[in-house]
């Protein structure tokens, strides 16, 4: 059990770790998972089962395997033992608070267990071998789904077999399937029609692992095990729910003070097609071929501006250029994306019904996304 000189922090129901809880655990899993995979599956029923009699669950946030088990628990009413990092012993009501909100959790019905890491750290995973060792403690019922063999829960799991101290419940066990490569595929149309007098400003889609902005990961979650054939946050669907809610959603992330934006590109689509490539560290594409162009002249008036890129020696404190307009010029090259942004969302109930576009790849798509749109729908392939 937890060790009292331990820095670890227990806040909530702490009765709960004696309550002997289940540890269902996955190897890490392909980041499209859909919901007819065996391992969504089997964890959501097993999820269910002990929720049934009464058990608490481990849960923990950082990867999907984990927050399946923490879905399931709001979802199905369950109660359980959440562990988390924590870098500020401040912030404790902060993270049950938002954890909470997030996964619809009463809070009052968990035991929350903190891990402190470094405040100076970059690394999301800096904690997880310890939250791994951790839960392996807490547990009294192991309860393996899809693991693979010689990973590191596989050996944490023989190394409990061999003490024989703990009950291993195999009832829900799958074979481990690596990721299929054609789920994360890119596919980009071979050859692109010329468009003639381009002034168009494009926001192109790309497949997301985590929820969309503006959604509550429960939603996430719940989209994924509803799921069947298509990982229901492809870039497809992304444009879909683009054109559902009129609305271009603004994100934070990688700019500067985490000010949501909205990029887009003065790139015509050939051009743009040409940009499309598998970023190797973020394990998606830069973007694919699915998005809405908005006219120039409609873009600015609602305040779509130019970026301005700069070098390391260059001023990007420029007080006649706001900062979330600036970028660097980075590795790749980003100058070649011509990029503007908005700051905010973009209503796209502002923009009149013929200063728009929606590209979808194929002409086989036309139908289906002009029935979700009054803008005109193209598609990028020539013939």
């Amino acid at each position: 059990m937890i060790n009292a000189d331990s820095k670890i922090v227990l806040k909530g129901d702490i009765s709960l770790i004696n309550q002997n809880p289940a540890l269902i655990l996955n190897s890490r899993q392909t980041k499209t998972p859909l919901g007819s995979d065996e391992w969504i599956q089997n964890s959501v029923d097993a999820c269910k089962h002990f929720i049934g009699d009464g058990r608490p669950l481990i849960a923990s946030i950082g990867m999907n395997t984990w927050e399946l088990i923490l879905w399931s628990m709001g979802e199905f009413n369950g109660r359980g033992i959440i562990i988390c990092p924590i870098k500020s012993t401040g912030a404790f009501e902060n993270s049950i608070e938002k954890i909470s909100c997030d996964f619809n959790l009463n809070p009052d019905n968990h035991t929350w267990v903190f891990i402190p890491v470094p405040g100076n750290t970059r690394s999301e995973k800096s904690w997880w071998t310890d939250r791994d060792q951790l839960a392996f403690e807490i547990a009294g019922n192991i309860v393996p789904v899809s693991i693979r063999d010689g990973g590191c829960l596989d050996t944490l799991i023989g190394k409990e077999l061999d003490k024989s101290e703990k009950s291993v419940d195999l009832s829900f066990q799958t074979s481990y399937q690596p990721a299929q490569k054609e789920r994360t595929k890119l596919v980009v149309p071979e050859s692109c029609p010329v468009f003639l007098n381009w002034y168009h400003l494009t926001h192109w889609t790309c497949r997301t692992y985590k929820p969309w902005p503006g959604e509550k990961p429960s939603d996430f979650f719940r989209a994924i095990v509803n799921s069947r054939t298509e990982y229901p946050r492809s870039a497809s669907c992304t444009l879909k729910r683009i054109l559902a809610e009129n609305r271009l959603r603004a994100s934070g992330s990688q700019i500067r003070n985490e000010t949501p934006v909205v990029a887009l590109t003065s790139l015509e689509p050939c051009d743009a097609l040409e940009l499309m490539k598998w970023r190797k560290r973020y394990v998606r594409p830069t973007f694919e071929p699915y998005g809405i162009a908005i006219f120039c002249r409609a873009a600015m008036k609602i305040g779509i501006r130019l970026v301005k890129y700069s070098g390391p020696d260059e001023d990007r404190n420029d007080t006649d250029i706001t900062p979330e307009l600036t970028q660097g010029y980075g590795k790749g090259d980003w100058p070649k994306e011509q990029e503007w942004r908005s700051i905010g969302d973009v209503d796209l109930s502002l923009i009149p019904d013929d200063e728009a576009v929606v590209l979808v790849p194929s002409k086989e798509e036309v139908e289906e996304f002009q029935k979700l749109t009054r803008f005109e729908v193209r598609p990028l392939e020539e013939g």
